[in-house]
């Protein structure tokens, strides 16, 4: 049996479907749902080893998330307009799924990024390779997780694994360059360390382009979900 499921009701609702952080899963983003699920038929995804999907085999390459969240969407699939939302590697992800189902003529109304400039503006650092010293440091810096859980030696011992999984997706990989059709709106939080790049997306996509920056660090979408949910999805 599918670990995905949608009422009839929801046949008649437009479509977002969520696409969580490095370490994130279908509950990492749930703040959100009081500002879409009455108006829309939300949907939070996830890859294997986390979440609902936690005892599957996590993927060790970016085609292989990409094909799964593409199947994920398809599975879920009304015949209503839809959007994707992406946060911080979420929002590559996001790219390259809306990449593909373009291919298929089912693309998103738009694509909503967070918490990235785009797949050709990141550290030159390999997240996925530091060790839990370092890894905790980092963690830290990012934000979203309180510094009391990341010294809870069995909560780190249970997203260390996750975390390191999805950076390796894009610190291991090759990103293939893609140019995309699709409207997208970029919010970057102004302390992130490249949020004064957030105008590279217009590099990314033939569409209209929004930018926003938020005041915050790079889990600045903690404090802003009312306008993400209100205003920047809206469609």
């Amino acid at each position: 049996m599918s670990y995905l499921h949608h009422s009839l009701k929801e046949e008649e609702r437009k479509q977002v479907f969520v696409i969580p952080h490095a370490g994130g899963s279908v509950f990492s983003l749930q703040n959100i749902r009081i500002h879409l699920s009455r108006k829309y038929d939300l949907h939070f995804l996830e890859l294997p080893g986390r979440g609902r999907r936690i005892k599957e085999a996590f993927l060790d390459h970016l085609k292989d998330a990409v094909s799964d969240y593409i199947g994920q969407i398809q599975q879920l699939r009304n015949k209503m307009p839809y959007v994707i939302y992406g946060h911080s590697l979420g929002a590559l992800l996001g790219l390259y799924v809306t990449k593909e189902l373009e291919c298929v003529d089912d693309p998103p109304k738009k694509l909503i990024v967070s918490g990235s400039a785009g797949p050709n503006i990141r550290s030159e650092e390999n997240i996925h390779m530091l060790d839990n010293f370092e890894l905790k440091k980092k963690l830290e810096e990012y934000g979203g997780i309180d510094k009391s859980d990341l010294d809870n030696f069995d909560f780190f011992n249970f997203i260390e694994p996750i975390v390191r999984s999805d950076f390796k997706l894009f610190e291991q990989d090759t990103h293939p360059k893609v140019k995309i059709k699709t409207d997208i709106e970029a919010l970057m939080g102004s302390d992130e360390e490249f949020s004064s790049k957030v105008n590279n997306w217009n590099t990314i996509s033939r569409g209209k382009i929004n930018t926003y920056i938020m005041k915050g660090n790079h889990f600045f979408i903690f404090d802003h979900f009312s306008f993400i949910g209100d205003r920047v999805i809206k469609f």
